[in-house]
């Protein structure tokens, strides 16, 4: 595809921390972007055009009337996808917060009113699920909503609350041609690389920690997430067949300022810094509260923790989190190179590692020889440990290259390539533990493989490992191959790679119905449908409600049968079809209690060659039942099915 031809999106605040780290991935994924920033003028805008080789060409930076209809409908000309990132200042005032919900809802009404804007994926946050007045011993999950009215709620978080309600709101009244597809983010506090002249409030706690600003810390816990993958949650979320209609509660884990301080001293203690790790009492807290309203909103949550479910994010959108240590330090080394955070004397700074990446980088092409040796030679055991080394030095070059770069532009392409070739690394080892019939590790590694691909920019190969590692424990991990398979479609459909991703699904529903799990299976040929629709391969479409509605049968649901049937009946030429006419006679044979009708619907070439789980499943459907009313008051109507030899006479008697 031409880079003419690949969709545009619309990034509001551009330079937010977010906003800038979503702009990077998008040109790495190479979409064309189009950002909105609030001064044209500002030297970041220098900075974002120069994040990668394309983005001179594919990067277009606007500034607009963010209080102007028509300059947001202008805005969106030629885009297909809209992130809207409200401001995040954690110090915006009530007059502040009003002027976002006014923005919000232009950005609304702008989504609705064009023809081509398909999805709007919004930024929102944890605290909309959890809020300040933490329940110990709840588990937290996107069903959740924070009381609007308490009290503790930071002005900005408030709106923000405000500003998704209304935007689910407003989605219910969209119908016809102004209907769009709306998805909700709801991020924990966002941490991680600071990329050049962006902002991030996120970072006063780790430059107050490492420039000794405080000399004890609270005991807060945080709900933390590395920026790049929230980044990367959005944009999963902009073509996932799963999203719309979804909020996606997005945290890693759950952090201690005091172990933050650890994290930093760690890294940073040999290097000049002086890091407090003592924690602050509580009774002097609440006295400095009594003179700092900021504080004063953070103590209800003094040494309380928040339990919360982030699996859905992981299934729908395929995420793999990053540890926060690594988030926490890879913070603070772009903060202090970009001269947010000050050196020390003694300030090494990333290049303390260079040594151990020429080391990595020398061992590295040794490992690889022995592998492919090994392989040959068929001792696939030491085959699998020489790749997986590989694989690893692989890795550490990476991660060391690009610490000895400029840490504004971290990520960039600059390191991509040694992703890229640990991830084949891995898949090689992957291939040799298979062979030894270690099935688990064999998985373990080609996930593995998948999220460095997916980090290298590379989602149709992260989607062959997946697919690789789901053929493998198919019949041993057969769950975790439906999960692998749904995955992998995900990732496809991220490169708007619709026939392979329906080809997944496909396979994914397959061995649903073989483990008899119904409910799932219906949800994924739905999809499988929905992708054949937007393919518009129609005959296929037909083969999938045929499943469908046998599938209905099965849990006993015939008014979902039905209703299954009559909402098919809009597909092109479903009505005229083969598939249409079969299923409107065996839906009728149940009505009417045909046994006859129904056997030989289940016996029809359509059923029986659609696939063998869903002929089986046809074959285990019982013949529907004939109800017959005996001309004897005195004995009740009886149902009879066809093979109750005791009855057969007075199912003659009662036919004619």
């Amino acid at each position: 595809m031409s880079q003419d031809n690949q969709p545009r999106v619309l990034v509001t605040s551009g330079l937010s921390h977010l906003g800038s780290h979503l702009i990077l991935q998008l040109l790495q994924k190479g979409y064309r972007v189009r950002g909105i920033v609030y001064d044209l003028g500002n030297k970041t805008c220098n900075g974002l055009k120069k994040l990668t080789a394309n983005a001179f060409q594919n990067l277009e930076l606007i500034q607009i009337n963010q209080l102007d209809q028509t300059s947001w409908s202008e805005a969106m000309q030629d885009c297909t996808y809209v992130f809207h990132i409200p401001n995040d200042s954690s110090n915006a005032s009530p007059k502040d917060g009003t002027q976002l919900m006014e923005i919000a809802k232009l950005v609304l009404n702008a989504c609705s009113t064009s023809t081509n804007i398909r999805r709007l994926v919004i930024t929102s946050s944890d605290q909309a699920v959890v809020g300040s007045q933490i329940i110990e011993g709840k588990i937290y999950s996107e069903e959740d909503w924070t009381d609007i009215d308490d009290p503790n709620i930071q002005p900005c978080l408030k709106y923000k609350i405000l500003i998704e309600k209304t935007a689910w709101e407003f989605a219910k009244t969209l119908k016809g041609k102004n209907k769009m597809e709306l998805v909700v983010i709801n991020p924990g506090e966002m941490y991680g690389p600071i990329i050049t002249g962006t902002t991030c409030n996120n970072l006063e706690i780790v430059k107050n920690l490492l420039e000794k600003k405080v000399s004890i810390v609270p005991k807060l816990c945080l709900r933390i997430v590395d920026v790049r993958d929230v980044a990367s949650v959005h944009i999963a979320a902009m073509t996932s067949a799963r999203a719309p209609g979804n909020r996606y509660l997005t945290i890693s884990e759950n952090v201690w300022i005091k172990d933050i301080a650890e994290y930093l001293a760690e890294e940073f203690e040999s290097q000049g810094y002086k890091i407090s790790k003592e924690e602050t009492p509580l009774f002097v807290l609440k006295g400095a509260a009594l003179v700092n309203k900021s504080l004063k909103q953070v103590i209800p949550a003094i040494g309380k923790t928040a339990t919360f479910q982030n699996n859905k994010v992981v299934k729908d959108l395929g995420l793999k989190f990053r540890s926060v240590a690594i988030t926490i330090v890879d913070m603070a080394y772009s903060a202090i190179e970009n001269g947010l955070i000050k050196k020390t004397s003694k300030y090494r700074g990333a290049n303390a590692k260079s040594l151990l990446y020429i080391t990595d980088t020398t061992y590295l092409a040794l490992y690889l020889f022995s592998g492919n040796c090994f392989k040959n030679a068929k001792s696939y055991e030491q085959a699998s440990g020489a790749f997986r080394k590989a694989g690893d030095a692989q890795i550490k070059s990476q991660v060391y290259h690009s610490l000895t770069q400029n840490v504004s532009c971290y990520a960039l392409e600059i390191s991509e390539n040694s992703l890229y070739h640990a991830a084949k690394s891995y898949e090689q080892a992957a291939l040799m533990l298979k062979e030894l019939n270690r099935i688990g590790e064999a998985v373990d590694l080609l996930r593995q493989a998948s999220s460095m691909l997916s980090e290298h920019g590379s989602p149709a190969s992260a989607a062959q490992a997946l697919i690789r590692a789901a053929r493998i424990c198919e019949a041993t991990k057969t769950e975790t191959a439906i999960d692998l398979y749904l995955r992998a479609c995900n990732l496809h459909q991220i490169e708007d790679k619709t026939s392979e991703a329906v080809e997944c699904v496909g396979k994914a529903a397959r061995l649903q119905l073989k483990l008899k799990k119904y409910p799932d299976a219906l949800k994924t040929l739905q999809e499988q449908r929905n992708l054949y629709h937007s393919l518009e391969k129609y005959p296929s479409a037909f083969r999938i409600i045929v499943a469908m509605i046998l599938v209905h049968l099965k849990l006993g649901d015939e008014v979902a049968a039905d209703k299954c049937f009559r909402d098919s009946t809009e597909y092109p030429g479903f009505a005229s079809s083969e598939e249409g006419a079969l299923l409107e006679d065996l839906l009728n044979s149940i009505r009417d209690g045909d046994s006859d009708v129904f056997q030989r619907c289940i016996r029809s070439p359509i059923i029986l060659h659609n696939d063998n789980e869903v002929a089986k499943l046809a074959r285990d459907l019982r013949p529907p039942t004939v109800v017959v009313q005996d001309s004897n008051p005195s004995v009740g109507g009886n149902a009879l099915e066809p093979g109750d030899d005791d009855e057969d006479d007075d199912m003659g008697d009662a036919l004619n």
